[in-house]
């Protein structure tokens, strides 16, 4: 009914919501059709040559259908964007976002020479940035580099370094953080940090 209200904030709300609930049943081409509308009834724009922000939950989608290269490109191109009268802060806080979630599909792909690069740049950004949890996430990137380098043991920590809230940060740290110490056979802290996870809002990052 929302998706079809006179409204145009309810449709968008409604849209993105959508998205969520589909993604988290794992009915992702539906996700992914959803996100897509959710991104045209924002109709967001940014400057030529790059995605709007609206667009990170269809490059999310993309990523976990396994589309890696159309995903991260996705994620370089919001991360390329601005919004007419952005401060810097708030500049660096996007491209930080965004970069993030492009380290994430490039430890997939096992891009181990592109991750290093990115971890640096991510940790410049951070430092441009007021948000506290942007200051942090260089060190995720850092773990997801020690990964693919076969250190889990090296990982662990760099991981929990990333964490500015372990509930309402970025929770998919707490996804990669819980499989790599249940690897380690530390399945206790394992199972403590994902259930800190599952106590997020539901239409936050968990």
């Amino acid at each position: 009914g929302q998706l079809h209200s006179a409204d145009p904030d309810e449709r968008v709300e409604a849209s993105w919501m959508l998205a969520v609930v589909l993604r988290q049943q794992g009915r992702l081409e539906e996700a992914l059709v959803a996100a897509r509308r959710y991104r045209a009834t924002r109709g967001e724009q940014s400057r030529p040559g790059a995605a709007p922000t609206t667009a990170l939950l269809e490059a999310q989608v993309l990523f976990e259908q396994g589309a890696y290269r159309a995903a991260a490109a996705l994620f370089d191109s919001v991360a390329r964007g601005r919004v007419s009268g952005e401060d810097s802060s708030a500049v660096s806080r996007n491209r930080v976002w965004a970069l993030t979630h492009a380290a994430g599909v490039l430890a997939a792909q096992g891009d181990t020479t592109r991750l290093a690069g990115l971890a640096d740049t991510i940790r410049v950004l951070g430092r441009q940035s007021a948000f506290a949890r942007d200051q942090r996430l260089h060190y995720y990137v850092d773990g997801l580099l020690a990964l693919a380098r076969g250190r889990d043991g090296e990982a662990v920590p760099l991981f929990r370094r990333s964490i500015l809230s372990p509930n309402v940060g970025y929770t998919r740290v707490n996804l990669v953080l819980g499989r790599t110490l249940t690897r380690l056979g530390r399945p206790r802290e394992a199972v403590a940090i994902l259930q800190s996870a599952l106590r997020g809002m539901f239409e936050g990052s968990n």
